[in-house]
């Protein structure tokens, strides 16, 4: 059951924040076993950063997590998706450790807020606040 209750908070997530189009391949992917979520792509995030739920993060990540945005959830337990070019799967861990460390993401994404806050994180070190408003 965790399994599901963590593919659901990230399915809300895509739903809520991404385009249509692109909301419907990572759906589709993330419904299918985890060999396949290696083809989400959160490079394709940053196409749409002239939307306004989508915010590219310059700094480092210990900076993100000491603004007021984040600074509340930085121990809170979130869902991480991991894919790309990491091994895929999906797990629970505080904020903090997603974001630095040993256990940080070095691809894929967060959802900190089911369908309405979360993190997409390529893996040359950019990352992308994901925000329904």
């Amino acid at each position: 059951m965790e399994a599901d209750a963590l593919r659901s908070e990230m399915d809300a997530l895509f739903a809520r924040v991404l385009p249509v189009e692109l909301a419907s391949r990572f759906r589709g992917l993330l419904a299918m076993k985890p060999a396949r979520w290696s083809n989400i792509d959160p490079m394709k995030v940053w196409g749409l950063l002239d939307d306004q739920r989508v915010a590219e993060w310059h700094g480092p990540f210990a900076n993100l997590l000491a603004t007021p945005l984040f600074s509340k959830h930085a121990n809170s337990l979130v869902t991480v998706l991991r894919c790309g070019h990491e091994r895929a799967n999906m797990e629970r861990m505080p904020l903090r450790d997603a974001l630095q460390g040993p256990s940080a993401v070095f691809e894929g994404f967060i959802s900190i807020l089911p369908g309405r806050l979360g993190i997409a994180i390529n893996h040359d070190g950019m990352l992308c606040i994901l925000r329904h408003k």
